[in-house]
């Protein structure tokens, strides 16, 4: 999700995510298939299962951005495959736990109309 919610630290995950977009778009517009998943963090594997990730989701959950079960992040990209998308963001975020911690999120043009929408919505994007 680092490249489109703000993220100190993680402009190398940004950048390699626009390159892929890019390359994604430049597939489709070809006629070739592409997925573009923006994805939110992912609970006890690879990263989450270390101790430094494990205290790396806990600050993000302290802020509203909650990992992703496994299972679900697969449903998910099952859903997304079958339904042809090409670039789209999955993520557990509380909006309003977001804004509260971080303030000048609501004022992101991509974020605005997600924090409009109040608790208890899910957005696709």
């Amino acid at each position: 999700m680092s490249a489109w919610l703000p993220a100190p630290g993680q402009a190398n995950y940004a950048a390699a995510n626009a390159c892929l977009e890019g390359l994604a778009a430049w597939r489709r517009a070809h006629g070739l298939p592409a997925l573009v998943v923006q994805w939110g963090p992912w609970a006890d594997v690879g990263h989450a299962a270390q101790d430094y990730g494990r205290a790396a989701h806990a600050r993000l959950a302290a802020m509203g951005i909650h990992a992703l079960a496994p299972e679900n992040g697969l449903q998910w990209l099952e859903a997304l495959i079958s339904d042809d998308c090409s670039d789209v963001a999955v993520a557990d975020i509380d909006w309003a736990r977001l804004v509260e911690a971080d303030p000048l999120a609501a004022r992101l043009p991509l974020l605005g109309p997600l924090v409009a929408t109040g608790p208890g919505h899910h957005v696709t994007l």
